[in-house]
């Protein structure tokens, strides 16, 4: 008689498969990925996947939450470290490119679906909207200290396809050697940074950028 799994263990054995998938997914893309594939790689019955995964857009649900999870990790490390706003927003930033750079795959599952007019599913929203609020917080009280002088809800799209743009002219094959890109990268922020702060508060955020540079 098959013993009777519990809660922590179910959820141990999907998110064992939900790696599994990943590693698939990163190494021969979307179209490589299917329940059958999942089970072949993963050594389980072919029938198996089904008892964790309702079909193949349920188990890419899971694994963009899981990236979602990734990524969220990521950059509160880096914000850790980071004591004043601006340096936080700015590691933010870096976090959210490194990760195009480093995991191509996974940020276009979370950032760029082959079919956005797609439902999003409860969970993807969810995990997505605790990623927003990362950013969210820290660009609100930049503006309410009078560094911006645009509003995040008009400033964040902004920054996000500016460095939507950047990565993919690095997948394109441009700005492969690592100077490059971040030399780009350093000038996006500077230039873009000219939009956007408060002249007012220009002296204070130079000397911002000044021990950030030293730091770097």
């Amino acid at each position: 008689m098959a013993k009777t799994l519990t809660e922590d263990e179910i959820a141990g054995k999907r998110q064992d498969l939900i790696a599994v998938a990943t590693q698939i997914l990163e190494k021969e893309g979307f179209q490589a990925l299917t329940l059958r594939r999942l089970a072949t790689d993963a050594g389980i019955s072919r029938s198996t996947p089904y008892l964790y995964f309702e079909d193949k857009s349920d188990l890419l649900n899971k694994v963009c939450v899981d990236a979602f999870k990734y990524l969220i990790s990521l950059c509160r490390d880096a914000m850790a470290p980071q004591e004043g706003i601006l340096d936080q927003l700015t590691a933010l930033g870096r976090c959210y490119m490194q990760f195009g750079v480093d995991r191509p795959i996974l940020y276009r599952l979370v950032f760029a679906p082959e079919n956005p007019d797609d439902e999003i599913s409860p969970e993807v929203q969810e995990i997505a909207e605790e990623y927003r609020s990362l950013f969210q917080g820290p660009m609100q009280q930049a503006y309410e200290k009078g560094y911006f002088t645009v509003p995040p809800d008009r400033l964040g799209p902004v920054l996000w396809a500016s460095m939507h743009g950047v990565l993919c002219l690095r997948w394109a094959g441009h700005l492969t050697e690592e100077d490059a890109f971040r030399q780009v990268r350093d000038d996006m922020e500077m230039i873009l940074s000219i939009g956007f702060i408060n002249r007012e508060k220009i002296d204070e955020i130079n000397s911002v950028i000044k021990n950030r540079t030293k730091k770097d």
